[in-house]
Parts: C-alpha cells; sequence; structure tokens
C-alpha cells in the first residue's frame, strides 16, 4: 500500500486511535477526513494536521444519513476515498448489548466496543 496516496476516512478521528492513525498517515503524505462527534478536538486535530491534509466532519456513526452526505462531502475534499478506518466508539451500543445479555461487568461501566462499517454503513456484531 503507498500510504503518500491514501485517501481514509477515520471514525473516531480526533482523539485516541483515530487521531493517532490520522497523524501517521498524513506525515507519510496521505489525506484524512476525520468523522467523530467532538467540535473541539475536531478543530484541533485539523489544526495540528494542516487544512489542506485534514478536514472534520461532525459525524455521529450511529445516524446512517450523516454518514452518507458527509462521505461524500469527504470524497469531494480528498478527490477520492480509498480507506476507511473504523475506530469510533459507540458506548450506547455496549450498554444495550450488555443489558439484553444481562452483563455482570466487574466495573461500573459496560463494555465499550463497537465496529461500524462507515464504507457499507452498517453496524457489525461484536464476534462471540
Amino acid at each position: 500500500m503507498k500510504i503518500d496516496t491514501t485517501r481514509a476516512v477515520i471514525t473516531g478521528g480526533v482523539s485516541g486511535l483515530g487521531l493517532a492513525v490520522a497523524q501517521h498517515l498524513v506525515a507519510a503524505g496521505g489525506k484524512v477526513a476525520l468523522f467523530d462527534v467532538n467540535d473541539d478536538k475536531g478543530a484541533t486535530a485539523v489544526a495540528e494536521l494542516g487544512e489542506s491534509n485534514a478536514r472534520f466532519f461532525r459525524t455521529d456513526v450511529t445516524d446512517e444519513a450523516q454518514v452518507e452526505a458527509n462521505l461524500a462531502a469527504a470524497k469531494d475534499f480528498m478527490g477520492g476515498l480509498n480507506a476507511a478506518i473504523n475506530c469510533a466508539g459507540i458506548l450506547g451500543a455496549a450498554a444495550c448489548w450488555a443489558a439484553r445479555h444481562r452483563c455482570r461487568c466487574s466495573s461500573s461501566r459496560p463494555p465499550s466496543w463497537s465496529t461500524w462499517s462507515a464504507a457499507s454503513m452498517s453496524p457489525r456484531p461484536r464476534p462471540t
């Protein structure tokens, strides 16, 4: 894979693993569209990565119409799309799963796992 030609949408892209991936891709010459719900961190990430390399799209990945619209805008910004990197966590999904399965979590918080495929715009269940 030639990283310098990467045009990636990164869900959860303004912090943690998503931001680290964005930093790596931009450092190698790629462009990124950061999908996240945190406006302040989005602005900070774009300032760090450079406005010609990164753009923030306020996106709730559980909202299919919003994902669809922002994917189109991201493709326009980057001149195409050839990668989707999914780092967004959907805590509500984990809480629902835990309640359905009568999860007895050892911590005060439910498991916070989630995978969302922005390319197909459909949630993928956690393997059991």
